[in-house]
Parts: structure tokens; C-alpha cells; sequence
């Protein structure tokens, strides 16, 4: 395997033949994905942080009051790209001693909303590090 870090700014394609497949956490960074893809987040007056969470508000208060050592996991859904998709990398996350939070970035590329023709959205969503290093993104 041959290491190589991308940089902010950097393109990378879906390679061709792969579609890819990854978790997309409900979590208010990725909502122009959710609504890309027609399944948007609930409106924000009607949610709390505690919503974003498997277990809601008693898993995040179990955390904080030291009952469990993890936090609870953020819900998801699965989405996958078609081959061929090209996407920016617009951010790297990576902290020491807190890999459940390492993520990448990205924009994807000349994405149209629904119900607007020809309209290009920016559509920015983050993924855990685990599932962009799955072996179906290709640098360009």
C-alpha cells in the first residue's frame, strides 16, 4: 500500500466499475446531502441535539454522568455514489486520542437539487475516515 495524504482543495473520483457506499450521519454538517437525496433532516424546530444520537437523550446523559465510557453513536443512513462521481476534499479531521471523530470533508461536484433544473447545488457532507478508506476513491 502506498500512503498518500491528500490535501484541502484536492479532487477525487469514485473510480470507475465501484460504486461507494458509506454511512451519512444525521448531524446538522451533512444536511444538504439529506436533502439532495430527498430524505432531509426534521426541521430544526423540531429537533435537539439529543435527537441526533441512537438512544436520545438518556444515552447522552448516561455518557455525560460517567454510567458508559463511550459516547452513543450518531444515527445514519447508507448513500452511495455512482462511479465516476467527483468530489473536493474541503476539510481533514484528525485529532489524537479521539480517532471515533476523524472525517473527511467533501463537496460533491456539479450536484442538482431536486425540483430544480439545471440548478447546481453545493452539496457538502463529512465522512468517518473508515469508510473513505474503503479503496473506491481514486486522487486525480
Amino acid at each position: 500500500m502506498i500512503l498518500c495524504m491528500p490535501t484541502v482543495g484536492q479532487k477525487v473520483r469514485v473510480l470507475d466499475g465501484l460504486d461507494w457506499t458509506f454511512k451519512l450521519y444525521q448531524e446538522h454538517r451533512n444536511q444538504s446531502l439529506y436533502e439532495h437525496i430527498g430524505k432531509p433532516l426534521l426541521p430544526e424546530h423540531r429537533r435537539s441535539y439529543y435527537d441526533d444520537y441512537v438512544g436520545g437523550r438518556k444515552a447522552i446523559e448516561d455518557f455525560h454522568a460517567g454510567k458508559t465510557d463511550q459516547p452513543p453513536p450518531l444515527k445514519s443512513i447508507e448513500v452511495t455514489l455512482p462511479a465516476g462521481s467527483i468530489l473536493t476534499i474541503d476539510r481533514i479531521y484528525l485529532r489524537k486520542g479521539a480517532g471515533e471523530f476523524d472525517s473527511i470533508t467533501f463537496i460533491l461536484n456539479g450536484a442538482k437539487l431536486p425540483g430544480k433544473k439545471g440548478a447546481l447545488a453545493r452539496v457538502r457532507f463529512w465522512v468517518k475516515l473508515d469508510d473513505v478508506n474503503d479503496g473506491k476513491l481514486e486522487l486525480l
